[in-house]
Formats: C-alpha cells, sequence, structure tokens
C-alpha cells in the first residue's frame, strides 16, 4: 500500500508501506518492543523476497483488527485515511 510520508526530508512524498496487526501472542507487549519486532522482521522477509523497489520503507502499528467488507477483503481506503489520521 502506498501511504503519504508526514515528517523528515521526504514529506509529501508516497512510499511502500505496511500496516500490520500483530498476533494475539505479541498483543501484551508495548507498542516500542512490538513495532521494533515488526521492523526487523519486515525488513529481514523484504530483503529475501522482494527487490528494493518494492520493499515496505514504513511499517505501522494496527493494534485492532483491519476494516474488512462483508466478503473479508481489506478495506485500503479505510486504513489510508485512518494511516492519515495519525
Amino acid at each position: 500500500m502506498s501511504l503519504t510520508i508526514k515528517s523528515g526530508n521526504k514529506a509529501g512524498m508516497e512510499e511502500v508501506g505496511a500496516i500490520i496487526t500483530p498476533a494475539d501472542d505479541l498483543q501484551k507487549k508495548t507498542d516500542e518492543e512490538i513495532q521494533k519486532e515488526l521492523e526487523t522482521e519486515v525488513k529481514k522477509l523484504s530483503e529475501a523476497n522482494l527487490a528494493p523497489y518494492k520493499a515496505p520503507t514504513v511499517v505501522v502499528l494496527h493494534r485492532d483488527e483491519l476494516p474488512k467488507t462483508s466478503t473479508r477483503k481489506v478495506k485500503r481506503k479505510d486504513l489510508k485515511e485512518w494511516y492519515e489520521s495519525l
């Protein structure tokens, strides 16, 4: 999913991003611990399986269940709106 960067030298630019809901066993940890684990895991998997331009540069933690349609597809538009409201 493309996410618009809000701060830093790339503010206003769109980058590949990942919005991730952690598994139940990670829900007990703090947001900082989960964020660190997610970033390292995404980086490791991206380097092994994706071309550099396809790898997510933004990893965002979403504690709630992702919004879905009646056919159980993720509502990407709602997620993008949620990210932009942060």
